[in-house]
């Protein structure tokens, strides 16, 4: 008997899948990792393969135990879609878990990368066999909380979709700046009333830093010019505030970054493949690609799942930042 793939899906299949691809994307990006960082790799795959399992029992009516073996979900979904892919594929992956996490046998990179080649092929090859659609098709974004967000990030994927790449980074940026932009400033706060709970700002950012040469214009303009000033005074002066606030600014992003509990170098990576970020008053969204800009599929999708994973972290953050009981509702912003 052939599974009906014309059953529509459920509002929680649809998240069950994105989620079962956010663990799959995560599986992929420790198996970029070096020895031995890229064991727990195999764990994510696992856990991602498992979960399909139990998703396609539901959706195919399926009865099986909640105790049933790994391997035994294969069998009972197997009579249904009798032409499921990588088998043995699966049956490998469950013994380098059994291995690395009951007898502590710690996988390799060839271990991890063949599991990586595994797990591919077993939800491009089965996810249209059982569920109708096609595995790329579903989106992470359905699994980030923040409707905004998960909207810019629905359009990057239709943006990519359609062949606008370039588009599509840059709804990813924006996306980003919308979670997280410290200079989205709390509303003014009326007396007596609590405001914003915002920890993570940091003393709020240097929107518009003067340049070096508007510095040394202004402490020219200041100077005493009856006492004698060091040689190139102002225009010293002007350089050393200049470069003081770019670190300042650019510190006070890694400990946001920190604070939030996020990798800084995976945001360094993610600046690197994006657009640059060129907001106007004129033009919040504003972003530009230089001429030379391709990022190739897997920059795409890591921009992606760093997108998601942030969008995650800062919705359990902002859920430990209620206002206090003796003060009502107040919006809550983890800045």
């Amino acid at each position: 008997m052939i599974a009906d793939v014309t059953m529509p899906l459920t509002s929680r299949t649809v998240e069950t899948l994105a989620h079962i691809r956010l663990l799959h994307a995560q599986g992929v990006e420790l198996a970029g990792q070096p020895e031995p960082l890229s064991a727990p790799a195999v764990l994510s795959f696992h856990d991602g393969v498992e979960m399909f399992y139990v998703l396609a029992c539901e959706h195919l009516g399926i009865q099986i135990s909640p105790k049933a073996d790994f391997n035994e979900y294969w069998r009972k979904i197997a009579e249904r879609v009798p032409s499921l892919v990588q088998r043995r594929g699966m049956e490998r992956l469950n013994r380098i878990r059994v291995d690395y996490k009951h007898h502590v046998q710690i996988p390799g990179a060839r271990n991890v990368n063949q599991a990586r080649v595994d797990v591919d092929e077993f939800f491009l090859g089965n996810t249209p066999l059982i569920f109708g659609v096609d595995y790329s098709s579903v989106s992470m974004a359905d699994v980030v909380p923040q409707a905004d967000t998960r909207k810019r990030l629905n359009g990057a994927i239709a943006a990519d979709r359609d062949g606008k790449r370039t588009e599509a980074m840059g709804l990813l940026l924006l996306a980003f700046h919308e979670l997280f932009d410290p200079h989205q400033r709390p509303a003014s706060r009326v007396f007596g009333q609590q405001g914003p709970i915002r920890p993570f700002e940091l003393g709020g950012k240097v929107d518009w830093p003067l340049s070096p040469g508007d510095l040394e214009r202004v402490l020219s303009d200041l100077s005493d010019q009856s006492r004698r000033s060091p040689v190139r005074g102002g225009e010293r002066l002007a350089s050393q505030i200049n470069q003081v606030t770019k670190v300042a600014t650019a510190t006070q992003t890694a400990v946001r970054m920190i604070a939030l509990g996020i990798d800084f170098y995976r945001f360094a990576r993610f600046e690197a493949l994006t657009p640059i970020y060129i907001p106007t008053f004129g033009n919040p969204d504003g972003w530009r690609a230089p001429d030379n800009y391709a990022p190739n599929d897997e920059e795409l999708q890591y921009c992606l799942q760093f997108v998601v994973d942030v969008a995650l972290r800062l919705a359990v953050i902002e859920g430990h930042l209620a206002a206090p009981s003796w003060v009502g509702t107040a919006e809550v912003r983890p800045g």
